[in-house]
């Protein structure tokens, strides 16, 4: 978090007064904050060499060697504005990923099927008022 906001998030218990020092979860703007930041960071790269949304970085090329330029490109933006990953959150030169309910491969984009389960089981309604 910025320094000269992140008093804004401060708190007092028992044991002391605290401050976040990353954007915790619960504060009502923080995804909006977020998708704002990383739309800055990721500036011209975003709809070129990747999509973003919110924690979602989604890095598309032809080949493995394009997908290794494009990820140097995204991660030095990320570390230019001191922002970090989790590498066991992280997926690199995959040929298909589930992707806000979708499944995107060399093959193109289709629903996820376990999403479709989902509307698929919802019990059909048998009375006007359903």
């Amino acid at each position: 978090m910025d320094p000269e906001t992140k008093h804004k998030t401060a708190f007092t218990t028992p044991d002391g007064n605290y401050v976040w020092n990353r954007m915790p979860f619960g504060l009502v703007d923080s995804p909006y904050s977020w998708q704002r930041l990383i739309d800055y960071v990721s500036g011209n790269l975003k709809w070129n060499i990747c999509l973003v949304f919110l924690d979602d970085i989604l890095i598309f090329a032809k080949s493995f060697e394009e997908h290794n330029r494009r990820l140097e490109h995204v991660l030095q933006a990320l570390q230019n504005a001191n922002l970090t990953l989790k590498p066991s959150k992280c997926q690199f030169g995959m040929e298909e990923v589930k992707y806000l309910g979708h499944i995107i491969s060399t093959d193109g984009i289709l629903p996820n099927p376990e999403k479709l389960t989902a509307v698929r089981e919802f019990p059909t309604p048998t009375k006007v008022k359903d």
